[in-house]
């Protein structure tokens, strides 16, 4: 009888090799967790977004120290990326003073309290050379999936000149015409009581686009570009504030001559000329730092997305793990346990409890394959992209569902391992889509190279849909843009409802030599 019937110690080797490929199983997650910490920190896509911009923008950590900073920082203060790099800001371009922590910490503290905006202040920072300069910062706190503050994004422009224009306004009038007309910023007088345009040096002619003429008697809000800020009625708000207050910062979306629009930001001031009661108006052009501001949010929120999708389908194969694979090796364990007990007094049932134990191991197996297949294909790592967008397809020809061509011209053999899994990975969840919502019957993946671009599209002609319309909580196609996008590639999804849908994707290739791999 024992003949016909694997022994104990067949299936002691098939509960080892079950493990192993759990182990297997934990370093790919590992591996996975590795690649989300490397894209949480993606420092090279962080510069390309911000090294062209002519602001200072830094990171740094909770305590002050810098993170960050683009070149534009280093030029403007001076400093080499050494000297700056991981120095703390009091003490480099923060003048050490009594209050210099304190300001900082109260500066963090103000940026926490509301996280869904930009908090703003103004302040004299130092160069390396010893000479000072005044900064409009934006500052902004950056945290991480779990929504713990990790730095403090920190954007700035120099508005040195507005705060000499002030300082000559307070000693002399032959000081204050002579900056008037020479400062490259905008610099207005406004009625205190209509908050209409009294006067204006030439470089808000220049701004605005307007002779002087036609600039003087306009109200705010016939420069404002139709939408707050600042309607008249907000403009007479904030000059009360002015009048108030003495002083007020204030960002302004604006309007040229020629109907552009761009943001400016600036001062309002109280003064007194002659007998008139006056509000001085210094302001500049921040529509670049607005950009980018809004360039900074969809980053960290593109971020975001990606590391919520990647921790959902963590906690799905956790599940998966837990009530499939893990219940079939318990089961097997059990039934090696029955063997062992009615081995001598009860061969029968204890030759059927190893059967038993022994197929539980051949689906825990079969279990474990399936799932190191979805975390990342090993013919991927094998054979390349080609070889594993192709297996991919046979195994779908196994589930019910559209009938999926795939044709290739390519010229690389094998391309950078993370770039090879950006596109298995949008093919899957293109043909995931497909066979879940299009209803086609069939989809072509086409996967050809154009000189030293990779072109991938996924074509269906199923039911079609509005992609403006897609919830925001379903990350799918989102994911395929992003990392389009990750890799300096584009992605463009195109679908109309009883259309189909066609995903096009084209990324920059960088091709690796066969003894990488």
């Amino acid at each position: 009888m024992s003949e016909s019937h694997p022994t104990c110690d067949d299936v002691h080797e098939e509960l080892a090799r079950a493990k192993q490929r759990v182990a297997e199983l934990e370093a790919n997650e590992r591996h996975r967790a590795r690649m989300q910490t490397e894209l949480q920190k993606s420092e090279a896509q962080y510069r390309q977004l911000v090294e062209g911009v002519n602001s200072v923008i830094l990171r740094m950590d909770t305590e002050g120290n810098v993170t960050f900073a683009n070149r534009f920082t280093y030029a403007f203060f001076g400093y080499s990326e050494e000297e700056l790099l991981g120095k703390h800001v009091v003490g480099t371009i923060v003048p050490e003073t009594d209050s210099a922590g304190q300001d900082l910490a109260r500066m963090i503290r103000e940026v926490c309290q509301d996280p869904e905006h930009f908090q703003h202040n103004e302040n004299e920072n130092l160069c390396r050379d010893g000479s000072r300069v005044w900064v409009s910062w934006t500052n902004k706190p950056v945290r991480d999936e779990n929504g713990e503050l990790i730095e403090i994004l920190c954007i700035g422009n120099d508005i040195t000149h507005r705060k000499r224009f002030e300082e000559a306004l307070a000693a002399s009038e032959e000081n204050y015409r002579t900056v008037f007309t020479e400062t490259t910023d905008a610099v207005a007088l406004l009625d205190a009581d209509a908050a209409r345009f009294v006067d204006a040096n030439p470089a808000t002619l220049g701004i605005f686009g307007y002779t002087r003429d036609e600039l003087l008697g306009k109200s705010f809000e016939e420069l404002s570009f139709g939408k707050p800020p600042y309607s008249q009625r907000d403009a007479e708000v904030l000059v009360r504030s002015a009048q108030e207050q003495g002083r007020v910062l204030f960002e302004w979306c604006a309007r040229r001559k020629d109907g552009q629009s761009f943001w400016a930001s600036g001062v309002l001031k109280r003064i007194r000329i002659g007998q008139n009661d006056r509000i001085l108006c210094i302001a500049r052009d921040i529509t670049e730092q607005k950009e980018q501001e809004q360039r900074e949010r969809q980053e960290q929120e593109n971020l975001r997305q990606l590391l919520e999708s990647q921790e959902r389908e963590r906690r799905l194969i956790a599940y998966e793990i837990h009530d499939g694979l893990a219940q079939l090796l318990t089961g097997a364990t059990m039934q090696l346990e029955v063997f062992r007990a009615l081995h001598d007094k009860k061969p029968g049932e204890a030759w059927k409890a190893l059967d038993d134990g022994q197929q539980a191991l051949t689906r825990g197996l079969a279990e474990t394959r399936r799932l190191i297949r979805g975390l990342r294909s090993p013919i991927l790592d094998e054979s390349g992209v080609v070889a594993a967008v192709e297996q991919l397809i046979v195994e779908s020809h196994e589930q019910p569902g559209p009938t999926v061509e795939f044709v290739h011209d390519v010229q690389f053999d094998r391309l950078d391992p993370a770039l090879e899994n950006a596109l298995f990975r949008i093919v899957q969840e293109s043909l995931t889509n497909a066979r879940r919502y299009s209803g086609s019957d069939r989809v072509r993946v086409a996967l050809t190279q154009e000189g030293n671009q990779a072109r991938l599209e996924i074509q269906d002609w199923g039911v079609g849909f509005t992609p403006e319309q897609v919830a925001p909580e379903r990350f799918g196609l989102q994911g395929i843009r992003q990392r389009a996008r990750l890799f300096g590639g584009d992605a463009t999804i195109e679908s109309q409802p009883g259309q189909g849908t066609r995903v096009l994707v084209e990324l920059p290739l960088e091709e690796r030599a066969a003894n990488d791999f």
